[in-house]
């Protein structure tokens, strides 16, 4: 009994219903959800990297000019 219900959930034509009834549905539905989380997400994060680049910038910049005895 468990052999056939295996094979049977084991078939393509099973694999198939599930992937395109139950679970494309509602991984659909989650990143409808999740999107602008995402989105703004990645948007704080180029911003922060941005900002990191800019201070280690403006620090080695003042670094260099001070140790030149430039102000």
């Amino acid at each position: 009994m468990k052999k056939q219900l295996f094979e049977f959930l084991g078939s393509a034509d099973v694999q198939q219903f599930f992937e395109h009834s139950v679970i494309r549905p509602l991984l659909d539905k989650i990143f409808q959800y999740l999107y602008p989380y995402l989105l703004g997400v990645v948007v704080l994060w180029g911003i922060m990297l941005v900002c990191i680049v800019l201070v280690l910038v403006l620090i080695l910049r003042t670094g260099l000019s001070v140790q030149m005895g430039i102000k």
